[in-house]
This record gives structure tokens, sequence and C-alpha cells, in this order.
């Protein structure tokens, strides 16, 4: 997979970059075996016309962290000058549903309006950036590709008519991978200390057509990739209008889309400031790219039916960090 950390030169590599969420969890009272501490909270983000980033968000910390940023969104989902149901990053970006208060004709803001959604959408990106011991992460699918392979039938009965069940399997598999990396970190301060892993729980939105076949999708994911089984805890659904911390992952994925937009050549816009906060708050863990070739792959290692086996994704080593270069933008 294409991997992305847009972080500059000079910030830590994954062996530190985890040590403070990995860290931030001591359980001394009693004996340490396999403790699912971490929560990791998906939501998806895509063009409807299927041409261009299929991405997934993800949000990762511990419980008490996860439970302040909950705290902290609802209460500037009620503050007077938003005063909102619930937060989506389209929605505010274009001015539309729960933002049309904002705007004279939805869908369509004047620059000063765009001026005020944009602000409104970074003081919730604020809240995610700020919180300590909470981490963010990514997937994308560039669905021009995607849409391409499965032109052939085999590759349709892999991978299915649209990218949801493979980029959320991914997205799974990368925060396994991501709980791997904390194992690493804390046994680096061991000093020769038996460290046991933690697991990290899984909300995701809910889907009309995937929700009811998530619970057995799960746990045949969790079999087809046992190193990453050693991480996975619970799984289970949620609704973004209602679970504060979804809403947080449908931010995440909306501005990975955007990012990978600039990445993959799909636009000559500057990178959003609120994807800017991430990196300067080092919250960005890494975004996994899915093009052709590796869809390709993953069709030539599968049957029709087969849980997706994402075990290279666990091995997965960082050497350097890698930044998404920006194009002077065109007007």
């Amino acid at each position: 997979m294409t991997i992305l950390r847009d972080v500059p030169d000079d910030r830590p590599l994954p062996g530190s970059f985890f040590e403070p969420l990995a860290m931030s969890i001591h359980l001394r009272r009693y004996k340490e075996q396999v403790y699912t501490v971490f929560a990791t909270y998906l939501d998806e983000s895509f063009d409807m016309n299927q041409r261009d980033i299929f991405a997934v968000g993800g949000v990762v910390g511990h419980y008490g962290a996860l439970f302040e940023l909950d705290r902290k969104w609802e209460a500037l989902l009620k503050r007077p000058d938003i005063n909102i149901d619930f937060f989506k990053a389209a929605k505010c970006a274009r001015g539309t549903d729960q933002f049309a208060k904002f705007v004279k004709i939805p869908g369509s803001p004047t620059p000063e309006e765009q001026k005020r959604l944009d602000a409104i959408s970074h003081e919730f990106i604020s809240l995610i950036a700020k919180e300590p011991n909470v981490i963010v992460y990514g997937i994308g699918v560039i669905q021009n590709d995607f849409q391409d392979v499965i032109k052939d039938k085999y590759a349709l009965s892999v991978l299915g008519n649209d990218p949801f069940p493979f980029a959320y399997d991914l997205a799974m598999v990368q925060a396994a991978w991501i709980m791997k990396e904390g194992e690493k970190a804390r046994k680096s301060k061991s000093k020769g200390r038996r460290v046991e892993p933690y697991l990290t729980s899984f909300v995701a939105d809910d889907h009309e057509v995937y929700g009811p076949l998530a619970a057995e999708r799960y746990v045949k994911l969790k079999a087809s990739n046992p190193e990453a089984e050693k991480y996975m805890g619970s799984h289970s659904l949620g609704d973004d209008k209602k679970v504060c911390v979804l809403q947080a992952a449908d931010a995440v994925a909306y501005e990975i889309r955007r990012v990978l937009h600039i990445a993959h050549k799909q636009t000559t816009k500057a990178m959003r400031p609120q994807f800017k906060l991430f990196r300067d708050f080092s919250k960005m863990a890494t975004i996994h790219t899915a093009v052709k070739q590796n869809l390709l792959n993953t069709v030539s290692l599968h049957k029709p039916g087969d849980s997706f086996n994402l075990s290279d994704v666990m091995e997965t080593e960082y050497t350097e960090n890698i930044r998404i270069e920006e194009e002077e933008e065109k007007t």
C-alpha cells in the first residue's frame, strides 16, 4: 500500500510518536494480562460519483480521552452561536442541511459565508487535535482505480461493487497495527518486564447494507489476520448523528479525502488549515492509500467470499517521514 505520514521531517517516527499514547495507561492494581482500554471510532467520506477517493477516518484513544472529546464536542454543538444537532464535515463545507442557516443559498456559500463555515469546522477539528492521548489515521481507496478493477467479473466477486468492505477491513487492521506500535513503545520502556498487548474495541458508523453483516465480517476478518487479531477487541455500530466521536471520525475522513485529492493530483487547491491542525499537533499517525496495483494484488490473493488477508499491514516499518507535497494553487 502507498503510505503517507504528513508530518515535518523533524517530527518523530512511530517508535516515539506512539509512546505518549501507549504510556497513557498505567494498570498497577491487577496483574497485567490483556485489556481493552482503547477504542477506535470509524466513519467514511466519499463522493457519490465514485470517481475520487473513498476515505475511512479513524479516531483512536483510551476511553477517558474519548469521553472528554465526546463531552467537549457535545458542548460545542450546543453553543448558542452554532446550535446544531450534529456535525457532518461535508455538509459544513457546503453549507447544507443543518448548516444551511449560516448561508443565504444552501450549497452556494459566498466567500464570507465560507469563512464562517470553515471557522466552525476548524473549531471542531481543534477539539480532536488538542485532546491528549488521542490520535487519528485514515484509509483512502482511489475510486477510479477500484471501478476499473471490478470491471473484471472475478475481481468484482472478490472486492464487491463498492470500496466499503475493503476500506473498513483495512482500517481495522491498521488500528491493530497502531496498537502493535504502542506495544513496541511500552516494551522499549519496560526494562525487561513482561508487556502484554492492549486491544482496541471498534465502533463504526452503521450502514443500511453492510451493518447487518458487520458482526460476521468482523469475526472472519480476525480469523484471516491472526497477528492483527491479538490487538482487536469488540466491534459495535453506532449512529453518527448521535455519537459525537463518530462525528469526529467523519471529520477526520473528510479531511483525509481532501488531502488525498492533493497527493493524487486530483486538485490544485491548497491543503486545508483543518488538516494542518492534525500535522501541527502530531495527531496524524498514518494514511494508507490503495491504488490500482494494490487492488489487483488483493484480487490475485483471494477467492470469492474470502475475508481479506491484510497481514502485510502488520509488518509495516517506517524509516522516514513522507510529506504530502502541495502544488501552487491555480486561480
